[in-house]
């Protein structure tokens, strides 16, 4: 193998391993951030009781500012996908399953949220989506309480 067919082989390889390929077109909010692959719980307290939701993020950093389209995460079960689509389904009443795939009932329901908050409607996850939808709210001893909180009413950008 040549070296240079070797090189762009490892260099696909990488960025396979590390989750920086997204497949089709982004945007440029999206472009810039790694694509969301797991769900933080995140913590707050109120009411005496201790309370959790789950919120996508990108995992090795923990962080909220990661983007998720149909094209980069519908071929493929995420768990991001399934909390973004818990929150869309028990926080404003979107009938989707939630199964992991961003598929186009999960984009139409996104594109209804987005504008039901009046932000960009695009169908795609990112930084303002995340920082503009509520959230289900669970308790430890109680499970899903039929309240939701945006993302800020939990303990900052981590978790």
């Amino acid at each position: 193998m040549s070296t240079r067919r070797w090189m762009g082989a490892a260099l696909a390889a990488t960025a396979l391993a590390t989750g920086v390929v997204a497949m089709g077109p982004a945007t440029a909010a999206q472009a810039a951030s790694p694509n969301c692959t797991y769900a933080s719980i995140t913590y707050g307290t109120g009411w005496g009781a201790s309370m959790y939701t789950q919120i996508p993020v990108y995992f090795p950093t923990r962080s909220f500012t990661c983007g998720m389209t149909s094209a980069s995460h519908g071929s493929y079960k995420s768990v991001a996908v399934k909390h973004m689509q818990n929150a869309l389904r028990k926080c404003y009443g979107q009938k989707i399953d939630v199964d992991g795939y961003f598929g186009p009932k999960t984009k139409q329901a996104l594109k209804n949220v987005q504008a039901k908050v009046g932000i960009k409607v695009d169908g795609a996850w990112g930084p303002q989506t995340s920082g503009a939808i509520r959230y289900p709210v669970y308790t430890s001893a109680g499970g899903y309480q039929g309240k939701c909180y945006a993302r800020n009413f939990f303990n900052g950008e981590r978790y």
